[in-house]
């Protein structure tokens, strides 16, 4: 019985804890349109790909959102899941799939903090 009350005051103590914290996340959209800078594409401490987005007051970091890149004119790499650039021969993916990958993201533009809102994923505030 006693366990019992221990747990769930532990569990209510934790929901309380977690309902009171603020989230502190914003969109990469909105912290560019509030004038943010995007430095170049880095790992996180955690070892995820994304950007340090700030206004000299504020750091978030926003992570990638990975996928399919284009690089150069005939390249084409995936992230994996593990943050490893696979390479690929984009002449191949096109004529195996009949899609053509000029939709995808250009490496050189997301490695020099020019990614398309749509290549990235949540931001966090840096603490």
């Amino acid at each position: 019985m006693a366990a019992r009350l221990s747990l769930q005051i532990s569990m209510a103590i934790a929901a309380a804890v977690l309902v009171s914290s603020p989230s502190h996340a914003a969109s990469y959209s909105q912290l560019q349109a509030q004038g943010y800078k995007t430095s170049k594409m880095a790992r996180s401490p955690g070892g995820s790909w994304g950007w340090t987005v700030s206004n000299g007051q504020k750091h978030y970091f926003c992570f990638s959102r990975g996928g399919a890149v284009q690089i150069g004119k005939d390249g084409l790499a995936v992230f994996s899941t593990a943050g490893r650039l696979i390479r690929s021969s984009r002449k191949l993916y096109e004529a195996r799939t009949g899609d053509s990958v000029s939709s995808f993201p250009r490496y050189e533009d997301l490695m020099a903090g020019r990614p398309e809102p749509r290549s990235v994923g949540s931001c966090q505030l840096k603490r």
